[in-house]
């Protein structure tokens, strides 16, 4: 009895000393078997702790969010601290339900934490590129702060994942070198909690000072692309009218033309070749079997001809696409200015009253682009619809030169129409083989195509040309612009100096 009052004394004055615990204290891993959640250290709290740090850098960075979609400085900080955020929120959250879990939960959660560090790694070098282009206009201290913050969190996780190696490979066999693993997890965690809480307001403060870069809604890289984008859409909406309109004023235009010589062409060697056949039932010449053959020969090549001008006539088209290539380089032209001068803004030697000061002549650059383009895609338009109009009457010609060849046929059949006698006969016979030579020799309707061809890819060519130099001459205004403002806002920030 003694003995068990003695134990029991003991046993009361060891609960009387054991220390609180606190949140970065260690805990007494107890070697008990079946559950490791019985490990009652302070990885829990520790880890939470963490969380409730990421957790607050999440909702900071949300501001650098909405601005990283226009902004290319918040889009190169944001990189690496949203990585930290979310890779950092699945990796300590797991390592917060480690000792809350079983033995098969464990190594299932391990097993996460590793593929997710190797991931991290993974992405580390695509951030710290993004972070290390803005390095210049974000400024040195400022590139310091996040790239230190993501080393130490990088290293932190290198510790934490030899120790992990141990929790997967050592679960169900060897406790006591999973309460070693454990403990010196929990010493991981604990330490870099305190590294975290400390890097958080310099974090906090970076991503102010880029949000704070944008000088104003219009002068700044978000500003900027914003009016572009509205450019854009105007430029998209105008030029949707560009296809239809050439498609009913000019290639219908031309295409008709074509069908209506042809239709003419055809139907009158049609009628010629009948009354060919039928003057060859009273003559029996072969001259006459020559003749319609050239006749028909006549009208098919016109066919083909027409056939194969529609199908060129289907490929005009004015292109659309380099109006928006110049909006683009425009826009990265006025965004590269625009980076410039935030530059000197954050660096002290351009004043920010300067850049308001010309903050409209930013606005008129987009509309510079907008105007002259469409004006140069319109014009180009309307060049074409007055080309179709003139290449009709040129294509006509040929209609006049065919009418004549086959109307020198239709005279010679018309002689015995009027007289039927032996000597209108020879008449007749002699007027046809003539017609047929005549035709036979005859080159002015494939001169005139060959010609017409030749007029209509240069009148094209022509018009590119002019729509060429439109569009160059409104990127020449461009740089004109942009020049202009930054030697203004440049000398300002000098006489203010």
């Amino acid at each position: 009895m003694k003995t068990i009052v003695v134990l029991l004394a003991i046993l009361m004055s060891l609960v009387k000393s054991s220390p609180k615990r606190g949140i970065t204290q260690h805990a007494k891993i107890l070697s008990v078997p079946g559950r490791v959640s019985n490990c009652k250290c302070n990885l829990v709290a520790n880890s939470d702790y963490i969380l409730q740090n990421l957790e607050i850098l999440r909702t900071s960075a949300r501001e650098l969010e909405k601005a990283s979609e226009y902004n290319h400085i918040a889009a190169g900080v944001h990189a690496p601290i949203r990585g930290m955020v979310d890779s950092g929120s699945i990796i300590y959250t797991a390592l917060k339900n480690l000792p809350k879990s079983s033995s098969g939960n464990i190594q299932v959660l391990s097993r996460n934490v590793a593929a997710t560090i190797q991931q991290t790694k993974v992405e580390r070098n695509e951030h710290m590129i993004k972070l290390q282009q803005v390095r210049e206009i974000l400024g040195n201290r400022n590139y310091k702060i996040v790239r230190n913050t993501h080393s130490k969190f990088m290293a932190t996780l290198d510790e934490i994942a030899i120790e992990n190696n141990y929790l997967m490979d050592d679960m169900s066999t060897n406790r006591a070198s999973n309460n070693i693993a454990m403990l010196k997890m929990n010493e991981i965690v604990k330490n870099y909690g305190v590294v975290l809480e400390e890097s958080v307001p310099k974090l906090e403060s970076v991503m102010k000072s880029v949000v704070s870069l944008e000088v104003s809604p219009d002068l700044s890289t978000t500003g900027i692309r914003r009016a572009f984008n509205k450019e854009r859409e105007s430029l998209r909406s105008n030029l949707l009218r560009v296809r239809p309109y050439i498609e009913t004023n000019v290639i219908a235009n031309v295409q008709a033309n074509f069908r209506d010589v042809e239709s003419k062409i055809t139907t009158q060697g049609e009628t010629v070749v009948t009354q060919l056949q039928q003057f060859y039932e009273k003559v029996n010449c072969g001259c006459v079997q020559e003749t319609i053959s050239i006749v028909q020969s006549i009208s098919e090549s016109v066919t083909k001809n027409v056939n194969k001008f529609i199908e060129q006539a289907e490929r005009i088209v004015v292109r659309e696409n380099y109006t928006h290539v110049l909006m683009n380089e425009s826009e990265e032209l006025v965004v590269s200015l625009s980076k410039n001068l935030t530059r000197g803004i954050s660096q002290g030697y351009i004043q920010e009253s300067c850049l308001t000061k010309y903050q409209r002549e930013f606005d008129k650059i987009s509309q510079t682009v907008y105007s002259q383009s469409t004006t140069c895609v319109w014009d180009t338009v309307f060049d074409l619809k007055e080309v179709a109009t003139n290449l009709n009457c040129a294509f006509r010609l040929a209609l006049i030169d065919l009418k004549h060849e086959f109307t020198s046929v239709e005279k010679c059949v018309s002689i015995l129409t009027k007289d039927t006698t032996q000597m209108a006969l020879f008449q007749a016979v002699e007027c046809i083989q003539r017609a047929r030579d005549y035709l036979t020799a005859r080159r002015v309707y494939v001169d005139q195509m060959t010609t017409y061809q030749t007029v209509f890819r240069k009148e094209v060519t022509y018009s590119a040309s002019r729509y060429d130099f439109c569009l160059n001459s409104t990127s020449a205004q461009v740089g004109a612009q942009v020049t202009y403002l930054s030697n203004a806002i440049t000398e300002c920030g000098n006489g203010q100096s």
